[in-house]
């Protein structure tokens, strides 16, 4: 239509053909897999191999100890998932309790245990 010298804007060629302006502009995002630093892998692996009890944001601190440089934990994270590392089931929360096992000598209070046997019920 250019070459007819007419002149026809994006939105009345979507409208023509029945397509969303939104699908004419959309670019697809690009999964590309990167390549993982070979000698912060092989840092994380020789510091678990060590310390096989240390959690993501242990690890965090002695590799960034390690390099004396920054290293965000979203990267640390990135290759523990890549080698197969993960945590054993248990989490702490922000205050520091340890979920999934209970400390030595705890016993519930029977009130508590009471009020979550019924709400399971």
């Amino acid at each position: 239509m250019r070459q007819e010298g007419k002149r026809v804007s994006i939105a009345q060629l979507c409208q023509w053909f029945g397509v969303p302006r939104s699908t004419f502009y959309y670019r697809g995002e690009r999964h590309r897999a990167r390549e993982l630093d070979r000698g912060l892998v092989e840092l994380v692996g020789r510091l678990i191999a060590a310390n096989p009890d240390y959690g993501l944001r242990r690890l965090t601190v002695l590799v960034r100890r390690e390099l004396r440089e920054a290293v965000n934990r979203k990267r640390i994270h990135r290759i523990l998932k890549a080698n197969g590392g993960g945590s054993a089931g248990t989490t702490l929360d922000r205050g520091g309790a340890l979920h999934g096992l209970a400390p030595p000598g705890y016993t519930p209070k029977l009130s508590r245990c009471a009020a979550l046997s019924a709400r399971s019920s």
